[in-house]
């Protein structure tokens, strides 16, 4: 009879008044039932839930009271699991999770701040995590405001520190994004931005400057161009539009 793999997860903070220790993999008999210990992934905190994608071929574990899922490559042979990286769940204290039928997200519970959070899963089991920031820069910075252009082809994030607002294209086929540019805002904290019904500009916020400004955005490149100063107002920190045309048609139908 062959041999299978059992993977256990524990908790390992002291808050938790735990005694584990991270991830442990056994070798286990189908013949004698006997366990193993063949592994033992040190360093990571309260691993204490755990599951495979579809092809297991992949495993993933969250961290109780903390706001992260890591993923984890399983050799086929041996068992043996080798770190691929971690995401954010967005949330606090992840405690249950689960891939999809398709095999291309996974569902994640955090229960401290009763949200859920669906994050994508790429064919090699990774999360891909960009930087917000160009690799030339060195200082501070925060990130914001984060939306997608209504074509689906884009995501734009605006960043405090250096202040610009950095566009990437998403590849439809994998899903994954590639930078195309960072676009500065000409003024202070960049808190907010609004695309508008043409998807063609964004209007950014600065809250410490006092001020709204436009760029025009190539809808085929995704590049970004300042125009100028759209308006000026204390403190911005949103921008809501409405588009009348749209309203009318609305109203229309009501």
């Amino acid at each position: 009879m062959t041999e299978s793999f059992a993977y256990v997860g524990s908790r390992t903070t002291r808050e938790r008044n735990a005694r584990g220790n991270g991830i442990n993999v056994y070798r286990v008999s189908r013949e004698t039932s006997a366990w193993q210990q063949i592994k033992l992934l040190y360093d990571l905190v309260n691993p204490s839930f755990l599951a495979f994608d579809r092809s297991r071929r992949f495993h993933y574990a969250v961290h109780g009271d903390q706001s992260e899922i890591s993923a984890f490559a399983i050799d086929a042979t041996s068992g043996r699991l080798t770190a691929l990286g971690s995401q954010s769940t967005e949330g606090r204290n992840p405690v249950h999770f689960a891939v999809d039928p398709t095999n291309r997200w996974v569902v994640v519970a955090n229960h401290i701040t009763s949200t859920p959070a669906l994050l994508p899963r790429y064919d090699d089991g990774t999360f891909q995590i960009l930087s917000a920031l160009p690799d030339t820069f060195t200082g501070n910075s925060r990130a914001f405001e984060i939306a997608i252009t209504t074509d689906g082809r884009f995501v734009c994030t605006s960043n405090r520190g250096y202040v610009s607002i950095a566009a990437f294209a998403i590849n439809h086929e994998t899903g994954a994004m590639t930078p195309t540019g960072w676009s500065l805002t000409q003024s202070k904290t960049p808190r907010f931005f609004a695309l508008d019904a043409s998807v063609h500009h964004i209007l950014v916020a600065n809250e410490d400057s006092d001020t709204i400004v436009r760029f025009e955005r190539g809808l085929e490149t995704g590049k970004l161009l300042f125009v100028g100063v759209a308006a000026r107002c204390g403190s911005p920190t949103c921008v809501v539009l409405q588009n009348l045309a749209h309203r009318r048609a609305a109203a229309k139908h009501q």
